[in-house]
């Protein structure tokens, strides 16, 4: 009897256990470097722990640039610039997953072109939508390595301070590392809410669609300046949240789809909405209501 085959293993599961064989090699010779009394042996461990990180380097190269150009042969020529509100472009990106990511968490997702995502969940950070890393992965970007460095690292006062920091902690900014702070993420925020406003007539720009939401700021309603961790205690009972910046990869924005709680961006949020203001937030319309006001 012949023995039974081996079901053949994805890209992303043969990725998986290459980065697994890496972590526990890693945590050996790690363990040699830092604990052997002799020199030769802790010249090894370190050599082959340089190896494995440029070895792994390389995989993940093939393996972003695979997904590039899957995502760029089924877009088909179809590309979409993202301006910063002061105009400058920042990026062509391929306008379909593009548009799946920024409608897709409003009432306009249905105006989105079909696309069928090719990166797997979970590719750059835990709850990553596969749309915004397709497009982010085919997308081009016109943004220099000093400007990356300084998103990266925001409160150095210089930019040789950034740089500084970014050799102590080893930061490495490749194609497919994603400025969270920087002016590819302020360009896609503003191409969002464009596009809201656009095909929905959107007057407040919608971050999280969980339904409408009625009540007191201070109460169900939390106002913030922006989405940071900072303020992930405030929004323990909220139903709705209205920030001032922020978009739909910030931290809390990831937390209030998991809970699904509803957040809408307004520019000026602190001071228009002070506590004990009662609110209705109204994302499938993109408005907001004060009292029977509308604004």
């Amino acid at each position: 009897m012949s023995a039974a085959k081996k079901p053949k293993r994805s890209a992303t599961q043969k990725l998986v256990d290459a980065r697994m064989r890496r972590i526990k090699a890693e945590a050996h010779d790690t363990f040699v470097v830092r604990t052997s009394k002799s020199k030769e042996e802790r010249d090894a461990a370190q050599k082959r722990l340089d190896a494995a990180y440029e070895r792994e380097d390389k995989e993940r190269f093939k393996f972003n640039e695979d997904i590039r150009r899957k995502v760029l042969k089924q877009a088909k020529g179809d590309m979409m610039d993202l301006h910063t509100a002061d105009g400058r472009k920042i990026a062509t990106v391929p306008r379909a997953p593009f548009m799946v990511w920024a409608l897709g968490r409003t009432s306009l997702k249905h105006l989105a072109p079909p696309w069928e995502t090719v990166s797997p969940p979970g590719l750059k950070l835990q709850m990553d939508e596969p749309a915004h890393t397709d497009w982010f992965y085919g997308a081009t970007i016109y943004i220099t390595p000093d400007e990356r460095v300084r998103a990266r690292f925001p409160h150095a006062e210089t930019l040789d301070e950034a740089k500084e920091l970014a050799q102590a902690w080893g930061v490495k900014l490749g194609r497919y590392d994603f400025d969270y702070n920087g002016l590819l993420h302020e360009a896609s925020n503003h191409e969002m809410f464009e596009l809201q406003d656009r095909l929905g007539n959107f007057e407040t720009p919608v971050v999280v669609d969980a339904g409408d939401v009625t009540g007191t700021v201070g109460k169900e309603i939390v106002v913030l300046p922006d989405l940071s961790p900072a303020h992930v205690a405030k929004i323990v009972k909220a139903k709705g949240i209205i920030t001032q910046v922020g978009g739909k990869v910030a931290h809390i924005a990831q937390l209030a789809l998991e809970r699904s709680i509803t957040i809408m961006r307004v520019d000026d949020a602190v001071t228009r909405f002070p506590e004990g203001t009662k609110l209705t937030l109204y994302p499938g319309e993109g408005r907001i209501y004060v009292s029977v006001n509308r604004w």
